[in-house]
């Protein structure tokens, strides 16, 4: 559905025909938050970043749009998920374990290599004034 047909329905069902009571932007705003709301409640929007760490790197910083971090790759070896603070960040060689702090992944041991982390998770999608059109999820599974 392109935004301008379901601001159409939507002025339709208001019996607001001008932009006199409300403007476009504030049915915007209203979608972008029913979208995040459902979004948050379902948790079907499953999302992947991978990005290739430096030697001594040992975090990512997370997009606030994060719910929860499903599992996370080193390499293509998974890692195991522990508490946070329960390793040391000083040691360094192959992770082998994640933890999560805030809006961060932290690996252990810190990496001692160049490689690549994939973090899988489950998130609210982001939207901007420019979306014409708004995508809903066809499977609950990860999609490359």
């Amino acid at each position: 559905m392109q935004l301008n047909d379901f601001i159409q329905i939507v002025r339709t069902q208001l019996e607001d025909f001008t932009d006199a009571t409300y403007k476009d932007e504030t049915f915007i705003s209203w979608l972008k938050l029913g979208l995040a709301d459902f979004f948050a409640q379902t948790k079907i929007h499953k999302d992947i970043i991978s990005l290739t760490l430096q030697p001594t790197l040992n975090n990512i910083e997370l997009e606030s749009s994060t719910i929860s971090v499903d599992s996370v790759f080193w390499n293509n070896d998974e890692l195991e998920r522990v508490p946070f603070g329960t390793v040391s960040l000083s040691a360094q060689g192959t992770p082998s374990q994640f933890a999560i702090s805030k809006q961060a992944v932290f690996l252990y041991p810190t990496p001692n290599a160049l490689g690549t982390v994939t973090v899988y998770r489950t998130a609210i999608p982001t939207f901007d004034s420019s979306d014409t059109t708004v995508e809903v999820p066809y499977s609950t599974s990860y999609a490359a």
